[in-house]
């Protein structure tokens, strides 16, 4: 997988594994476009791999079936994820990973 230089999102592998996106890809984060700084920290959100700011990945959840652990997310993959586990209860299979 790799970093589409377009839009700043990951793309997805024959593996389903995220490639984070290279920390020096993007001076900002990829949702607010608040630049980075010693107080502004870059993260990775662990569903798409784009570059984000801590206010804008501080959700986290169980991206696959079975995990155990649950892991930072950014806003938009939140939204993503929470829809399709909302079509999950309503009875609809979807598969894992959950990726947006």
């Amino acid at each position: 997988m790799s970093a589409n230089p377009t839009s700043g999102m990951a793309t997805d592998n024959t593996n389903n594994e995220i490639e984070w996106m290279d920390d020096n890809d993007s001076p900002c984060c990829l949702i607010c476009d608040n630049n980075w700084s010693l107080k502004r920290r870059r993260h990775h959100c662990r569903n798409c791999g784009r570059l984000v700011c801590k206010e804008c990945s501080n959700q986290k959840v169980k991206l696959e079936e079975g995990d155990t652990e649950t892991k930072r997310v950014c806003d938009d993959c939140l939204v993503t994820i929470e829809e399709k586990k909302q079509i999950l209860d309503d009875g609809v299979e979807v598969s894992y990973p959950i990726l947006s």
